[in-house]
């Protein structure tokens, strides 16, 4: 049945969630990220990063990872950034489903990333915010671009800078 009413939009969307999050190879974590020409991103706690056609919800490549991802992944220029609990950045291909290079740190990644500009940014458990470059020629291992202690998960970057939100001191 069909109605205009927002509570309906809502449980349609809820639906179309479970559908895919059903298809993925784990517990999906994250809200599904619709991709513009590629479909639907989901990260699972089995590991698994997966693109869906929208429209059949039907796989289309999966891509897995020694360990659980929790946070929502970030798409810029048909590549996907997600961080996981393997302690890795991994920059995989829409296209595709391959990875590009990941980044490896000494701690367990939980917080998303912002791809946004020429960088990736998150905020790394114990080294601070963390600028990484999208274009690391042939750095498979990733690059760093800069690291700062600030507080706080990218949000949004503008002409001015990244700007960061620190949800236990709520300051921006």
């Amino acid at each position: 049945q069909y109605s205009p009413s927002q509570a309906a939009t809502q449980r349609r969307t809820a639906i179309c969630v479970e559908r895919f999050g059903g298809l993925s190879r784990g517990k999906v974590v994250t809200v599904p990220v619709v991709v513009p020409r590629f479909g639907v991103l989901t990260v699972s706690t089995g590991g698994d990063i997966s693109l869906f056609d929208a429209k059949t919800s039907k796989p289309i490549w999966k891509y897995k990872s020694n360990a659980p991802f929790v946070s929502k992944p970030s798409v810029l220029d048909d590549i996907a950034y997600v961080v996981g609990k393997d302690q890795y950045v991994h920059a995989i291909s829409m296209k595709s489903g391959k990875s590009i290079w990941n980044w490896f740190t000494q701690v367990p990644l939980t917080n998303a990333p912002l791809a946004a500009g020429n960088l990736v940014a998150l905020q790394v458990p114990e080294e601070g915010l963390v600028a990484l470059s999208t274009t690391p020629g042939d750095k498979v291992s990733g690059l760093v671009l800069w690291k700062s202690k600030a507080a706080g998960n990218p949000i949004t970057l503008t002409k001015e800078g990244l700007i960061t939100w620190d949800e236990p001191s709520r300051t921006m």
